[in-house]
C-alpha cells in the first residue's frame, strides 16, 4: 500500500452534510460486506503519489444509521 509521507505537517477536516451516505448507498443497491470500503477522493493532486488525495472508511461504518 502506498501513501503520502505526511510526517507531522498535515491537518484536514471534512464534514459530510446533506443526505446520509448510508441512505444513498442503500438506494443504489449496495449491500454490506465487511471486506469493502467506501473511498473518498479530494480534488487536490499529490505529486508524491501521482494521484488525488483521498481516504476510505469501512462500508459497515458508511451504512451505519
Amino acid at each position: 500500500m502506498s501513501g503520502v509521507g505526511w510526517g507531522s505537517a498535515a491537518v484536514s477536516h471534512g464534514v459530510w452534510t446533506g443526505i446520509k451516505l448510508g441512505d444513498v448507498l442503500r438506494d443504489c443497491g449496495v449491500i454490506d460486506n465487511e471486506s469493502y470500503h467506501v473511498e473518498f477522493m479530494g480534488c487536490d493532486w499529490s505529486e508524491e503519489s501521482n494521484d488525488f488525495y483521498g481516504s476510505s472508511i469501512p462500508l459497515s461504518i458508511a451504512l451505519d444509521p
